[in-house]
């Protein structure tokens, strides 16, 4: 039976706006699966817009006022900007930075490139232990890898200063790291061997993906190996290159506590770093569920500002955390928990890089399964559970991976927010030994390898579900 349609007056440009059933079936549809999108995501906004938003205004906000401790506010409106354009060690540092970007980003991607296009020729087997023989650097964390760094650059007992003045190239022992003609290629030569390992293995996935029978038909029409690389490989790993540019980018931006590490030290007890990955990965149980189902609303819903708060998330992702870092103090202050494991915790569990990955994950589910599930009657909940979750599975362990990395090397925020010696970790121990025991390279290089050794072990446990993590994120965006 054909459904009543009710007509309405017609509109300026003479048509009839008409209304069915259908209609009304619809629109409640929509609405329905919008209040769904948004009770799924509101966990995760909570926890973003607590810890990330909010600094984020307030530090924008402060900037216009002059804040000083015992003063009142004053409003100052453009003041501040002024005066540090104005600050000639500002203005320097905002040169040293731009070539550090300029002459890092370029060169890492290029040689990532070429390192990736030479390991994707070997077998499996070969590949595999190259992207771990590259990705290391990577996982080893922070603090021990500058403690190593810095000891290769010491002026006096350095291994770059013997092997130089052994091979005759220089006759008296460099400051690499104390003199400013030599600290920032030190730094740029630092991060180049550091940060490699993340493209070559998003360049090995990419080129992975690469259609075979385009570049056997290539072949076939006597192209050579540049000109299959250049028509046929290139293209198609354009959105991975871009990918790579702007996530190096933004990574040498936030270089921060490496450059940090290198020139000063930093606190503590391993047993607090036990604890903490305890507490953190507890309450990142909470995460891995509101970031999953934050992941497959921003994947596979369609609804009302879904697109801004996407953008968002991934425009914080590219804030280094020391822009909020004073906001986010005042906040941890404000709720009594300065000093604690919990205001490492909590500002890190707000950060949207797990909802990202998520997200890159869910794109992989076929939009059918969850239409069928639907019109089996399963509701939002259930079609979570019982179609989604399975199927995001190698997702949540490579979000769990990157958890435990992140967490145990984590240096920049632990030194911020703890303070007395019941709440330090590993990290910040090693820099605190590094800083008191200068001269006792043996205690130091051991309390680096004990700090890089858990991490080294989960990563060669697990490297194919944590480099499955990462390819996820530029292939498939």
């Amino acid at each position: 039976m054909a459904s009543k349609t009710k007509a309405k007056p017609a509109t300026s440009g003479g048509e009839v706006l008409t209304y069915n059933k259908g209609t009304f079936r619809s629109s409640a549809l929509v609405r329905q699966q919008t209040l769904a999108a948004y009770l799924f995501l509101l966990p995760a906004l909570f926890f973003f817009i607590l810890f990330v938003v909010v600094p984020m205004v307030m530090c924008l906000v402060t900037s216009f006022f002059d804040y000083r401790m015992g003063k009142p506010l004053t409003f100052v409106g453009f003041d501040q900007y002024i005066k540090m354009f104005q600050d000639p060690t500002f203005l320097k540092a905002l040169k040293n930075t731009f070539i550090l970007v300029i002459v890092a980003v370029p060169s890492v991607t290029a040689f990532s490139l070429w390192v990736s296009s030479v390991v994707y020729q070997f077998s499996a087997f070969k590949r595999s232990f190259f992207r771990c023989i590259f990705y290391l650097p990577v996982v080893t964390g922070t603090v021990a890898v500058a403690v190593v760094w810095k000891w290769m650059f010491n002026k006096y007992t350095g291994l770059i200063n013997y092997v130089l003045n052994a091979t005759g190239v220089i006759d008296q022992n460099i400051s690499w790291l104390g003199d400013a003609r030599f600290a920032l290629g030190c730094i740029i030569l630092i991060l180049f061997t550091t940060s490699i390992g993340q493209p070559i293995v998003l360049y090995i996935a990419a080129l992975g993906n690469v259609d075979p029978s385009l570049i056997d038909a290539a072949e076939v029409d006597g192209a050579n190996n540049f000109q299959v690389f250049w028509h046929i490989k290139w293209p198609q790993i354009m959105p991975t290159t871009l990918y790579i540019l702007v996530i190096t980018t933004i990574n040498t931006f936030q270089c921060y506590a490496l450059i940090q590490l290198l020139t000063s030290g930093g606190p503590n007890h391993a047993t607090d770093t036990i604890m903490y990955y305890i507490y953190y990965q507890a309450f990142k149980l909470n995460d891995y569920g509101y970031g999953d189902a934050m992941g497959v609303v921003l994947a596979k819903k369609r609804f009302p500002g879904r697109a801004l708060i996407f953008s968002i998330m991934i425009c914080a992702m590219a804030l280094p955390k020391q822009v909020i870092l004073i906001p986010l103090l005042k906040e941890m202050s404000f709720f009594n928990l300065h000093d604690s494991l919990w205001a490492v915790i909590l500002p890190t569990v707000g950060w949207p890089f797990g909802i990202f990955l998520m997200k890159q994950f869910s794109e992989t589910i076929p939009g059918e399964m969850i239409e069928a599930a639907r019109i089996d009657g399963a509701g939002e909940i259930r079609t979570f559970v019982s179609v989604v979750l399975p199927m995001v599975t190698p997702g949540i362990g490579a979000l769990a991976i990157f958890t435990f990395i992140n967490s145990w090397n984590d240096y920049f925020l632990q030194l911020i927010m703890l303070n007395s010696t019941k709440s330090l970790t590993i990290s910040l121990g090693i820099a605190k030994i590094q800083a008191e025991m200068s001269n006792d390279y043996g205690l130091i290089m051991a309390g680096a390898a004990l700090a890089a050794i858990p991490i080294i072990a989960v990563f060669l446990a697990f490297q194919k579900y944590f480099t499955q993590g990462i390819a996820m994120g530029a292939v498939k965006g």
